[in-house]
């Protein structure tokens, strides 16, 4: 029977502890879900011109912060505005695959094999 009142209060302490500890996450500041300027800035050179560098950067920001489908966006803007720069071939073949989410489809598969067809087929520059 004491075993039986000493897991019960085993029980409850570790209940409440979790309570402890979860309402304390809630005095943290947690950015709101797509929130974009949650992605931070990152230092990235590459060799296409110039007039895409900054661009480029927020587009590997957006990028490893999952924001998969706007990085995409800005990575073709940059090819728009740079046609020779295979990098951001590389970062929209990049936004097809999600890690931690589920396997691409087939047709995500393509598009990101496209992109990587691309960009190997250009020269350095």
């Amino acid at each position: 029977m004491f075993r039986c009142w000493r897991r019960i209060f085993l029980l409850i302490g570790l209940a409440s502890t979790n309570l402890l500890a979860i309402s304390d996450v809630g005095c943290a500041t947690v950015p709101e879900p797509g929130d974009l300027r949650a992605a931070g800035k990152v230092d990235f050179p590459i060799s296409c011109t110039p007039a895409v560098q900054s661009e480029f950067a927020r587009g590997v920001a957006l990028l490893h912060s999952f924001f998969y489908e706007e990085a995409r966006r800005i990575f073709t803007s940059v090819a728009e505005q740079d046609p020779k720069c295979a990098m951001a071939q590389w970062g929209i073949a990049m936004t097809w695959w999600h890690p931690i989410w589920t396997h691409p489809t087939p047709d995500e598969m393509s598009a990101g094999k496209a992109a990587i067809a691309k960009a190997m087929g250009m020269t350095a520059g």
